[in-house]
């Protein structure tokens, strides 16, 4: 395998993105691909002030091979700013490569940066490899369940 290197992602890599959304989404129950609205959300994401989209790129062909997104909010149970971090996706001929670790690193190292005093993500309940992943890197499940009201 090729070098990759981790970067934050470009208005140029939306196409990219939005394929690694595609494959991340047929794991996830919650979500269905449409290819319209991840366009939007992924438009929306690298104008953000408050979020960081990066991507794993392989340096020889620069092809995209992984994604991951990190959003700032305000944690009044911490009274203080946090990282939630979604899209977390590694293409599937790139898995099992240290790539989503090398992606993880940086996510964490972005929160210190920004003194976030804490991380959260979601994972599908029946992604057991994602939960294991995760545990693998010192996340633990909490007590919380994830709650969506959909067009409110």
């Amino acid at each position: 395998m090729n070098t990759i290197a981790i970067r934050k992602a470009e208005a140029k890599d939306s196409a990219a993105l939005c394929r690694l959304l595609q494959q991340l989404f047929a794991l996830e129950r919650d979500f269905t691909y449409n290819s319209s609205i991840q366009e939007k959300g992924i438009a929306m994401l690298l104008q953000s002030e408050n979020a960081i989209a990066l991507v794993a790129e392989e340096s020889e062909t620069r092809k995209l091979v992984a994604m991951c997104t990190i959003q700032e909010y305000v944690s009044t149970a911490q009274g203080s700013k946090a990282g939630i971090i979604e899209d977390v996706v590694v293409s599937s001929e790139y898995r099992g490569h240290g790539i989503g670790s090398e992606l993880m690193k940086e996510l964490v190292k972005i929160a210190k940066e920004k003194n976030y005093s804490r991380l959260q993500l979601a994972v599908d309940n029946n992604n057991t490899k994602a939960q294991h992943f995760y545990k693998k890197h010192g996340w633990n499940q909490t007590n919380l369940s994830a709650w969506f009201l959909t067009s409110p």
